[in-house]
């Protein structure tokens, strides 16, 4: 199963009709900050970001610290599925510089 499905189980993507508020100005903070403000989440609501843009994407994957919470699985099976993917997904990415 796919790591964003296990990140966001039985949510779909729902359209909406609101309009922009606003510019994105969290989107122009330096990658260090996001990963400080990410360190602060679990390591599924980390994964959960990447859906914010696409400078998010493997941004997670950068953490030093994985918080891995096993409270917010439905199984323990699919938390030990979330984990190998995501240890799995992190060391397939090229090493930051």
């Amino acid at each position: 199963m796919p790591l964003m499905k296990q990140a966001l189980p039985g949510i779909g993507m729902h359209s909406s009709n609101c309009q922009k508020s606003g510019p994105d100005r969290i989107s122009t903070l330096l990658d260090e900050l996001l990963l400080h403000v990410m360190y602060f989440l679990t390591l599924q609501e980390a994964v959960q970001t990447s859906l914010l843009s696409r400078r998010w994407k493997n941004l997670w994957a950068s953490l030093m610290w994985l918080n891995f919470e096993a409270a917010k699985f439905s199984s323990i099976r699919t938390y030990r599925q979330f984990v190998n993917n995501a240890l799995q997904y992190r060391s397939s990415l090229p090493m930051p510089v």
